[in-house]
């Protein structure tokens, strides 16, 4: 009896010290951050400054050389088409000045001629832009079409009808050239004898900058004043030609940062061709491409040369599968993150889509509500014991 004590006695001391060792030798958790899948609302776009300026403006130049009599106008006041703006006393042309003009005037002309086919073609696209959205309107109440696609030809019928304003006034400003060219033609008679020559206002608008207010003598084509209407607002974006790749006409803007507290709703009109050099803030050389967005409702107390920064939305979903971006990392070319299986991580691969700073789509390999491993620490491994942190 007393033998069989002793040996229950060296069993459970035994036990004891195996459970004592696998205590010490365990593995430790290692504390991780850990979030969760979400299926939701995702955006991506790009950001950038820029600046507000007026959808039409038009550059007064001198249409010969001579002295500039002094203006009296001041930078924005407001004009109206046709109201005298400047005086310009030519100085005694020669012939082949006199030449000059008359290819000048030559050239106004075809230059309104091209505007007059500009404002033509303008308004047949308009025409056409209204009648898509009509037929797309009827198909939305047949559920044909989804309402992204009535938006974007709404969207479409807008953009078409300011073609259609900006062509008819550059039309304007074409035949306000011509009758420059012509009123400086008529300023020299036949003996040489001048007197001052009138230039009008293209359009009404208010003055912008008034480049030249002093009497002096400039050469011909000098600017003179810069015309234009800060009521019709446009906004420049300057995108880095990297990120202007991915912008198309007629996507989504968000304008911030012009001193309001509201966000102002706009549309990309235009992705310009060419792009120029700029100089950042850190003396870098940096290729910039000009982005021109039309803004829906332009508040009433910002106006030329506002400075803004904006958002274009270059793709978005109402149903996107997504995950914190610190999540991801590579192994073998793959993508791949740490899913949280109760207290052990274990490695998934999986398939990405759209990624913004904060977020990345996931097209394949994790499901919604599924925990992942954020910025996983370097000692982690598939299988690992980890400790949720904070707990």
């Amino acid at each position: 009896m007393k033998g069989s004590w002793r040996h229950l006695s060296y069993g459970v001391a035994f036990a004891l010290a195996l459970y004592i060792g696998w205590l010490l030798w365990r593995p430790v958790p290692i504390p991780v951050e850990t979030a969760v899948v979400k299926q939701g609302a995702m955006q991506v776009s790009v950001e950038d400054e820029g600046e507000l300026r007026a959808h039409d403006r038009y550059l007064v130049t001198a249409p010969i050389t001579g002295r500039l009599l002094r203006i009296e106008l001041h930078e924005g006041d407001p004009v109206r088409a046709g109201e005298v703006i400047a005086m310009l006393t030519p100085l005694p042309v020669s012939s082949w000045q006199n030449d000059e003009l008359q290819a000048r005037l030559a050239a106004a002309i075809a230059h309104r001629q091209e505007s007059r086919a500009d404002l033509a073609r303008a308004k047949l696209l308009q025409e056409q832009a209204e009648r898509e959205r009509t037929r797309h309107q009827q198909l939305l109440t047949k559920k044909l079409v989804s309402q992204q696609q009535m938006e974007d030809a709404e969207a479409a019928a807008r953009t078409a009808a300011m073609v259609t304003q900006a062509s008819t006034q550059r039309l304007r400003a074409a035949e306000a050239e011509v009758a420059a060219t012509n009123a400086s033609l008529a300023a020299v008679d036949a003996t040489g004898a001048v007197e001052p020559l009138k230039l009008y206002a293209p359009v009404d608008g208010f003055v912008l900058d008034l480049i030249e207010a002093s009497e002096r003598v400039l050469n011909s084509g000098a600017p003179i004043m810069l015309i234009g209407d800060p009521a019709n607002l446009e906004a420049q974006i300057e995108l880095l030609s990297t990120e202007a790749v991915r912008v198309k006409p007629g996507m989504p803007v968000e304008i911030h940062g012009w001193g309001g507290d509201e966000t102002l709703a706009g549309k990309v009109r235009l992705i310009e061709q060419s792009a120029f050099t700029k100089i950042s803030t850190l003396g870098v050389e940096e290729q910039r491409v000009r982005v021109i967005v039309d803004l829906d409702s332009p508040p009433a107390n910002v106006g030329d040369g506002f400075h803004v920064e904006a958002r274009i939305i270059v793709w978005q979903s109402d149903n996107a599968v997504y995950l914190p971006v610190g999540a991801l990392f590579r192994h073998d070319d793959k993508w791949q993150v740490f899913v949280a299986e109760g207290d052990v991580a274990m490695t998934r691969d999986i398939e990405i889509g759209q990624r913004n700073r904060q977020h990345v789509q996931v097209l394949k390999g994790v499901q919604a509500n599924e925990q992942v491993i954020v910025y996983p620490p370097s000692d982690l491994v598939s299988g690992s014991r980890i400790r949720h942190y904070p707990e």
